[in-house]
């Protein structure tokens, strides 16, 4: 029972910063692959606790459900870890609003362009200066005027596509009807105003 239970007083604030760690910061493989191991061990921590303790530790302990019980609410509590994620990344993000917004008004009046036309479908802009781990901008110039740039954070993780999306263009919007590029647009979190981050 105390292995177990160091074991689990060990592995569980590690896991619970790794978990907020990746959800507040550019995605790494490495610690995502980290993250996904410390959380398996405590899969694993409250499975063997929670037999041990019903089949040996009751037999000599009044208190053979804690470590499971204890095992059990970090689980839970590294289940919310990426709402204070979010709120981590979104006040970081707002600290750096200004740097966006200026690409966005560039683009709009026409002083960056995309590599190629971009009316009514996205493509890559031709940015000289990104803001930090930001990786490609692509925009769209819309049939209602409007703009949407698209920021891909620069991610070492396969196959995901995370950023920042500013649509500034109506409902009855043409880049409404065309897919946004690179990324599927499965998951759409807003920001602030007409800003969204953006996950697949």
């Amino acid at each position: 029972m105390k292995r177990i239970t160091q074991a689990i007083a060990l592995v569980g604030p590690l896991c619970f910063l790794l978990c907020v760690y990746s959800a507040s910061t550019v995605p790494e493989f490495l610690f995502g692959l980290l993250t996904s191991i410390f959380c398996a061990s405590l899969v694993a921590l409250l499975i063997a606790s929670a037999c041990l303790g019903f089949v040996r530790w009751r037999k000599t302990s009044r208190l053979w459900f804690v470590p499971s019980v204890v095992c059990l609410c970090i689980l839970i509590c590294n289940y919310f870890t990426i709402y204070l994620g979010d709120s981590i990344s979104d006040r970081s993000f707002k600290k750096h609003l200004t740097e966006y917004s200026r690409i966005v008004d560039s683009f709009r009046s026409g002083n960056l362009s995309c590599l190629t036309p971009c009316n009514m479908d996205s493509q890559v802009i031709a940015v000289a200066s990104r803001p930090a781990n930001i990786r490609d901008v692509w925009g769209a110039h819309c049939d209602d005027g409007g703009v949407m740039v698209l920021f891909l954070i620069n991610s070492d993780v396969p196959l995901l596509h995370t950023g920042y999306i500013f649509e500034g263009y109506g409902e009855g919007s043409s880049c409404n009807k065309v897919p946004i590029k690179p990324e599927s647009k499965l998951y759409i979190r807003p920001i602030i105003g007409q800003w969204y981050h953006f996950s697949d």
